[in-house]
């Protein structure tokens, strides 16, 4: 039987990326209504802009530093050598699929923050902002080499309020991670597993600007 602390499963993390590449594509929407919608106020542009620029210096930041690390007892989800999250495999409450790119406690919002959304967001959430990732994931399975799209291409791993997404980039990952829970949480199935919904988070940095020297 594998040794998972000798040879652990690593997965290079790409759920960083969506966010970034959502906002790219919304750029040029964003210049063509600064200069040709005589209606659109600076300042909102100019707020757009920022949390352009904000998705993308975290997509600087976090690019190719991110890794998902399934070893005997515990799941590690690391920026470079330090530990954003960790959860023991005996603790391990639940194991869901999603398509979210959700992938870390601090991105949930408030119970507030969720009602002002519902309200005013939501009915629109799937067509501004669902639907997109879903195609942006659907090209990077389809361009990424060995992958096989599935909708839901995530596995999400809870403990409490603690959570990692693993998102395998290639069929073989998948199939490996999908082994690993059938060897060390047999009840756990990731074809099997539930669907995870949460309309509701937003992109966090995890990384301060001293931890990044």
């Amino acid at each position: 039987m594998r040794d998972y602390d000798k040879n652990p499963i690593i997965i290079k993390d790409y759920n960083y990326i969506f966010f970034p590449l959502y906002h790219l594509l919304a750029m040029p929407m964003l210049v063509y209504a600064l200069f040709y919608v005589p209606k659109a106020s600076p300042i909102a542009c100019g707020l757009a802009a920022a949390v352009i620029y904000g998705n993308m210096r975290i997509f600087f930041r976090a690019f190719d530093k991110r890794t998902i690390v399934l070893s005997n007892n515990s799941i590690k989800f690391l920026h470079k050598d330090k530990v954003l999250e960790k959860i023991n495999l005996d603790e391990v409450a639940s194991i869901n699929r999603t398509f979210f790119i959700i992938y870390h406690k601090s991105q949930l919002v408030s119970e507030t923050v969720k009602k002002i959304q519902k309200i005013f967001f939501l009915p629109l959430a799937w067509l501004l902002w669902y639907l997109p990732i879903i195609i942006i994931k659907f090209f990077f399975h389809l361009f990424k080499r060995g992958s096989k799209y599935r909708f839901f291409d995530a596995i999400i791993v809870f403990n409490g309020d603690k959570f990692i997404n693993i998102l395998p980039a290639t069929e073989y990952e998948y199939q490996e991670v999908r082994k690993y829970f059938m060897i060390k949480k047999p009840i756990f199935d990731t074809e099997q597993a539930k669907v995870f919904w949460d309309n509701y988070y937003q992109f966090q940095e995890l990384i301060s600007d001293k931890e990044l020297l």
